[in-house]
């Protein structure tokens, strides 16, 4: 196996153990805990499940259509990821950048809806990496609003930032009195 798709493999395997274990620590949550919202304009962490399946999902739309023509990488895309990677494991909080809508939650869901798109979502794109074939994993296949293109590898890096990321909103919410 090449290298791009050896890295592809070990970071899907990475953001799965990372998903099972956030599940597992929600699993623990009473009813109640997992729906609280502490101020109107706050999320539950129902809500910060469903925008990371949302970002997910999209973002997996976009690589499969990126993985058509791949967009050839120069330096400048480079810093970009680099910086939006240490901004996602930070503890700072983001607006959702102005255009992107699709990636917020939907009040309405359900845990059981949310964790079946995210299933959903897990296994399509398992199925895109069984079919990737090494020169796929070297182009730009996704165009992130701050970062520029990424390959596949940077994107699932990205999947398992953005996760890392939303844990501290999940344990500011542990933390709430409900």
């Amino acid at each position: 196996m090449s290298p791009e798709l050896e890295s592809c493999h070990a970071a899907f395997a990475a953001i799965e153990t990372q998903r099972r274990e956030t599940l597992a620590r929600l699993a623990e949550w009473a009813p109640q805990r997992v729906a609280f919202r502490p101020s109107r304009d706050s999320w539950c962490a129902i809500e910060v499940l469903d925008h990371i399946v949302r970002a997910e999902s999209g973002t997996i739309t976009d690589v499969k259509d990126g993985l058509k023509h791949p967009h050839p990488l120069g330096p400048e895309e480079r810093p970009g990821i680099a910086l939006l990677d240490r901004a996602l494991r930070s503890d700072e909080r983001f607006r959702i950048p102005a255009g992107s809508g699709t990636i917020l939650p939907d009040t309405n869901t359900t845990m059981p809806e949310v964790l079946g798109r995210w299933e959903q979502a897990r296994k399509e794109l398992r199925q895109m990496l069984s079919e990737l074939a090494p020169e796929d994993a070297r182009g730009g296949v996704f165009k992130h609003p701050f970062a520029g293109w990424m390959t596949v590898a940077e994107v699932l890096n990205h999947f398992h930032a953005h996760l890392y990321h939303h844990t501290y909103q999940l344990a500011r919410l542990e933390e709430c009195s409900v």
